[in-house]
């Protein structure tokens, strides 16, 4: 049951984060964000219940892992930097004229490597 709960506070989590990055109206985007504070908390806390309970396992993180992720990480923002470096170059030139990315009608993140059309949830214990 905690773990559906769990799952469920997550989903609310990523569902308002992605409503508040859509949120046109500085109310509606205010709201938005204090109910993701909100869903946070909750998950927060419920994370901390289930691990004092026993219910949630964590494992130290293997350095070589975290190395590997701390790289990854660092050349996709490196890359990105490049190409928004590159799409402020010439003024009254279309970016989207076939280009990559988020000028070619893509998000920033789709060159994430995450390739599961869904949200990365990290190495959170499986919910």
């Amino acid at each position: 049951m905690f773990w559906d709960v769990l799952g469920t506070e997550k989903q609310l989590a990523q569902l308002c984060n992605r409503a508040a990055l859509e949120a046109g109206q500085p109310g509606l985007y205010q709201d938005l964000m204090a109910i993701l504070n909100e869903t946070q908390a909750c998950h927060r806390e419920l994370f901390h219940v289930m691990l004092q309970r026993g219910w949630y396992h964590l494992h130290p993180a293997d350095l070589m892992q975290t190395q590997q992720v701390f790289h990854d990480f660092h050349s996709m923002a490196q890359s990105l930097n490049n190409q928004n470096q590159g799409n402020q170059g010439e003024p009254g030139q279309s970016t989207q004229s076939g280009g990559n990315g988020a000028a070619s009608g893509g998000s920033a993140s789709g060159g994430s490597g995450n390739t599961s059309g869904g949200s990365s949830s990290g190495g959170s214990g499986g919910n």
